[in-house]
């Protein structure tokens, strides 16, 4: 189930108790008025942010923009107006990243500056931290939105070194926010599981909640007629994707069963690094130093079809800004450019990671071929997400 509804609409009259609350939101169009109305009701502080709260969702904003997060494997992921929301099918990328990461810090690899060992902070003159023993493993994500995979990479493993890109700066002040919170281990950064569960998989009836998947953000991924131009769904059924429930993921990102456990210092033997956010172009705005560095490069970048960016359903068209959805006339420029610049990034035997539609995978895997990877194509049917899994040096791993 998908958290958030498919409709908008207007509402009259005000009132918080719950049956009031369920019944605005269900006049309003909002398929999932009941969790919904729970949400709402646990976030306010007082009745009158309560009335705020439903005044705009009864106005059609999407549900994570007015709380201001969205749940990720676990976690709460900051997200402001306008920034690409994380949606659910997205978790198949950190699934990737976690199996392909070093077990242990690479052999021979440069170090870096901001490396902590245990749960004990070196901070340095400048007050960022000092490399103190071996290199961590690196990971970069582009088109990085609010920062949830790097941040659910971080989550899990907290001995990696996280880079986070995107061109957007109110993404990347969300990003910032939501790697600092996991990083320094504050409980805020982590969700609670609510009383209901969000799959983004099905709607009432069995309908499929697959929308248009504006840049692989998993606004579902039901094809059109079986077309699926791009992994765009004019049915609009899954008018969004709230990850605001228990997600697949959200109960054990590390494997200890505990969310808890998942937090930079319960792992007292690993390494902690301070994520880096970047705000530019893709591998603009990284430092020389990285180069040669990265063990995984991760991508979430935009792949709707120019012309299917009509067909997506309203709460991602009319809120989420244009460059997070729009991949270009056959939604592949910015795959193509990801896959062009990542060799001279990688370590030796590095893996590049892009989230997909099911309908481009061939596509997006023929890509990363071309710039010299060997690719494989991998699928999640829990959270419907595809993915293609690239290798430097033609080793694939599987």
């Amino acid at each position: 189930m998908d958290a958030r509804g498919t409709g908008t609409g207007t509402g009259t009259g005000t009132g918080t108790g719950t049956g009031t609350i369920v019944a605005r939101l269900r006049a309003a169009g909002c398929v999932f008025a009941e969790e919904e109305a729970q949400l709402f009701v646990a976030e306010a502080h007082d009745a009158e942010e309560l009335e705020q709260f439903l005044a705009r969702r009864v106005a059609g904003e999407p549900v994570e923009y007015i709380l201001g997060w969205a749940q990720f494997r676990g976690l709460r992921v900051v997200v402001a107006p306008g920034v690409f929301v994380p949606r659910l099918r997205t978790g198949i990328v950190v699934r990737e990243a976690l199996r392909v990461l070093p077990a242990v810090p690479r052999e021979g690899a440069a170090s870096a500056p901001g490396t902590f060992h245990g749960s004990g902070r070196s901070p340095d003159a400048g007050g960022v931290g000092s490399f103190l023993d071996s290199p961590t493993p690196v990971v970069l994500d582009l088109c990085c939105g609010a920062g949830a995979i790097g941040a659910a990479i971080l989550a899990a493993r907290p001995d990696t070194e996280v880079h986070a890109v995107d061109i957007d700066p109110a993404a990347t002040k969300c990003a910032r926010r939501t790697l600092d919170a996991v990083w320094s281990g504050r409980p805020s950064a982590y969700a609670e599981p609510t009383p209901f569960a969000v799959t983004g998989s099905a709607a009432p009836g069995g309908a499929d909640l697959g929308g248009a998947d504006p840049g692989g953000a998993g606004l579902g991924g039901a094809d059109p007629g079986g077309a699926d131009p791009g992994g765009a769904d004019p049915g609009g059924a899954e008018s969004g994707s709230a990850n605001l429930g228990a997600d697949p993921g959200s109960a054990d990102l590390a494997g200890t069963g505990s969310p808890d456990a998942c937090r930079p210092d319960a792992a007292s033997s690993r390494a902690v690094t301070v994520p880096h956010v970047h705000t530019g172009d893709l591998y603009a705005p990284l430092p020389a130093s990285l180069r040669g560095r990265v063990d995984v490069i991760t991508a979430n970048a935009p792949y709707v079809p120019t012309e299917d960016i009509r067909l997506m359903p309203p709460e991602a068209r009319e809120h989420e800004a244009l460059a997070a959805l729009d991949g270009g006339s056959d939604g592949l420029d910015l795959q193509r450019r990801v896959a062009e610049g990542a060799a001279e990034w990688l370590a030796a035997g590095g893996h590049v990671i892009i989230e997909t539609s099911r309908r481009q995978a061939v596509a997006t895997a023929g890509i990363l071929e071309a710039a010299g990877f060997a690719a494989v194509i991998v699928r999640d049917d829990e959270v419907d997400g595809t993915a293609v899994v690239a290798t430097a040096g033609g080793v694939t791993g599987r």
